[in-house]
C-alpha cells in the first residue's frame, strides 16, 4: 500500500487513474468510454482499466471476499472510478487501498463520492411518455434489496402523488443480470410477478427499473396471454440492445452513461487534487434524451 506522502508525488505529475468494473455491460461500456473523453480533455492522467464480472450469479464474494486489498492498489493507482458491485462489506474494500474512490450508481451515496443517473429525470420521462401514450394505471417493477432501485422507485412514486396518481409496484427476488439467460427466466417465472401482473388493473403501464427487467416483465406477461403493449405497456431504462432484442421491442429511457463517467473523473480529478470533490455526496447526470421508442 502507498503511503499518502507517495501518492501526494506522484500527483504533482501523471495521476494513474484506475477504471473498475464489477460488470460486463453495455452501461460499464459507456461510463468507461466518458472516462477516456475526460482523459483525452484533461492532459496528465496514465489510466488502467480492472474489468471484472462479480455482480450476477454469485455475488461479490465469490471473487474477493478473501482478498484484503482491491486489484488496482497493486498498480499504486491515485484514485478510482468503480462500479462497484452490490454488498454490506464493498466500501470497505474498496477503500482498503488507500487511493480516492468515485463509485458511479446510487448504492454507495453518503458513503464515497458518488455520481448517477437523476432518479428524477428517469420518471418524468417516463410519466410523460405513458401519459402520450395513453395509459392511466401505472406501475413499477424493481429488484429487491437494490438502494438505486428503491430510490427509482420512490422518485416515480412522488411524481405521480403529485397527480394524484397512486403506484404499484413489485420487487423480483431474482436479480435478471445482463447474459445470464437462466436468471432471466427465473425471475419471469416468479409467481408474486405472475400474480401482480395478472391482478392490476388494466391497461398498465410498467416502468422497468432496467431493460432486462422489462423483458422479464414481456415474457411474464405473455405467459399470462396479456398483450404488450395493448394490455401491458413496458418502458425499460438503459436503452441497450437488449430492449431491441426484447420480444416485442421495449421502450427504453436512454441513460447517459458517458456523462456519468465524465464527471466521475471529473469528481476524481478534484479528489486527487485535494479538493472538494473527494467529499462523499452525490452528483446527478440527467437522463436528458427522449425515451427509444420501441414497436
Amino acid at each position: 500500500m502507498q503511503t499518502a506522502v507517495q501518492r501526494r508525488e506522484k500527483t504533482q505529475g501523471t495521476r494513474r487513474v484506475a477504471f473498475y468494473a464489477s460488470e460486463r455491460s453495455e452501461y460499464a461500456a459507456r461510463v468507461l468510454s466518458g472516462v477516456l473523453r475526460y482523459a483525452d480533455d484533461h492532459v496528465g492522467f496514465l489510466l488502467r482499466e480492472f474489468q471484472d464480472d462479480v455482480t450476477g450469479r454469485d455475488g461479490p464474494a465469490g471473487r474477493w471476499a478473501g482478498d484484503p486489498v482491491p486489484p488496482w492498489d497493486g498498480w499504486g493507482a491515485d484514485g478510482v472510478v468503480a462500479i462497484l458491485p452490490h454488498g454490506p462489506a464493498v466500501v470497505r474494500w474498496a477503500m482498503a487501498g488507500g487511493a480516492p474512490v468515485v463509485s458511479v450508481g446510487g448504492d454507495y451515496r453518503g458513503q464515497l463520492p458518488t455520481v448517477y443517473v437523476d432518479p428524477l429525470s428517469v420518471a418524468d420521462l417516463a410519466i410523460d411518455h405513458f401519459l402520450v401514450t395513453g395509459y392511466v394505471h401505472f406501475a413499477f417493477v424493481g429488484v429487491r434489496g437494490l438502494p438505486t432501485v428503491d430510490l427509482r422507485r420512490q422518485c416515480l412514486a412522488g411524481r405521480l402523488a403529485d397527480l394524484g396518481q397512486p403506484l404499484l409496484s413489485y420487487e423480483l427476488e431474482t436479480n435478471p443480470w445482463p447474459g445470464l439467460y437462466d436468471l432471466e427466466a427465473r425471475a419471469a417465472a416468479e409467481p408474486g410477478l405472475s400474480e401482480f401482473l395478472r391482478s392490476a388493473p388494466k391497461p398498465l403501464a410498467v416502468l422497468a427499473t432496467s431493460d432486462y427487467v422489462g423483458r422479464v416483465v414481456c415474457m411474464a406477461s405473455g405467459r399470462l396471454g396479456l398483450g404488450v403493449p395493448q394490455e401491458v405497456g413496458v418502458l425499460g431504462v438503459d436503452n441497450y440492445a437488449a430492449a431491441r432484442a426484447s420480444i416485442p421491442p421495449l421502450s427504453s429511457i436512454q441513460a447517459p452513461g458517458e456523462d456519468v463517467g465524465y464527471q466521475a473523473m471529473a469528481m476524481l480529478d478534484a479528489a486527487v487534487r485535494g479538493g472538494a470533490g473527494g467529499r462523499p455526496g452525490g452528483a446527478l447526470a440527467s437522463a436528458a434524451s427522449p425515451p427509444a421508442v420501441g414497436v
